[in-house]
């Protein structure tokens, strides 16, 4: 279970399967004929043309998660005097897309010998009264987090995507330091990065997205059906037609609660504005 087909079985249930089955799966050969690689199956379908459609493409607009990306070994292509192109292969996002670039920083890693360390903690262990000193032990440990923690040495955010994948910077760059870029990726084919306490609300959007897109793609029909053909179309024609405002309510619920769900779901990133609100950003 993941949430794509968490939200399919919320589409399935919310929606009755005739108006499904007629919005969705094509009632012609010809049509078939026509896109011979659209999927075949209706949960197929629902995911291609809803949840992988115009889903996907607003959460990716919102972005899925900050992440930290390791440019080291990359080549740094200079453009001008203050640009400079960097292209980062997709094995470095596992795949996915990078909507938006943040900051490129450059990181000095302080090396400590592994030599020193055990010296130091052989001369740091002290016994008395037949046990051992933990406080000279917390503090030599304590140091020495502290001297592997990278020292960062200059960052800017005159960066941005060019391209899908090359990282455009319009700034100086400082010789020395392992560059590092900050940014935000897209989601995966699975919606793997959402936390499963956000699926609820997740689900609530693609019902949104396909109760328009039934709208959309039926109510002329269902008007033509009556009067050339002269049929009542009754409860049919009621619920399609009670989806009118389900636009609307996508993007009421897109822009009012969607993008905050999504924020703070990517922990990182959400742990990053509560550090800057208390003065600890970094």
């Amino acid at each position: 279970m993941n949430a794509v087909m968490y939200s399919l079985m919320e589409i399935k249930r919310k929606i009755p399967a005739p108006i499904l089955e007629k919005a969705f799966k094509p009632v012609q050969f010809n049509q078939l004929r026509r896109d011979p690689f659209m999927p075949a199956s209706l949960d197929n379908l629902i995911i291609e043309k809803i949840i992988n459609g115009p889903v996907r493409r607003d959460c990716d607009t919102a972005g899925a998660t900050e992440v930290t990306i390791d440019l080291k070994g990359l080549p740094i292509e200079k453009v001008s005097n203050d640009k400079y192109c960097i292209h980062i292969p997709k094995r470095l996002t596992n795949g996915r897309e990078i909507t938006s670039a943040l900051a490129l920083i450059f990181y000095s890693m302080n090396s400590v010998s592994t030599d020193s360390m055990f010296q130091g903690l052989s001369n740091a262990t002290t016994y008395t009264n037949g046990g051992c000193n933990n406080n000279q032990n917390n503090e030599l440990f304590t140091g020495l987090t502290k001297s592997l923690q990278p020292m960062m040495l200059s960052q800017t955010s005159n960066v941005r995507i060019v391209n899908g994948a090359t990282l455009l910077v319009e700034d100086v760059i400082m010789p020395g330091g392992t560059p590092h870029l900050r940014c935000i990726l897209a989601n995966d084919t699975t919606f793997s990065t959402l936390a499963q306490a956000a699926w609820k609300q997740f689900s609530k959007l693609c019902v949104l997205a396909a109760k328009e897109y039934i709208y959309n793609n039926l109510v002329i029909e269902i008007d033509t059906t009556e009067l050339v053909g002269g049929q009542e179309l009754g409860k049919f024609k009621d619920i399609v037609e009670s989806y009118a405002d389900a636009g609307e309510q996508y993007e009421e619920f897109y822009n009012d609660k969607w993008r905050k769900i999504q924020f703070m779901a990517d922990v990182p990133r959400h742990a990053r504005f509560i550090k800057s609100l208390i003065g600890k950003f970094k």
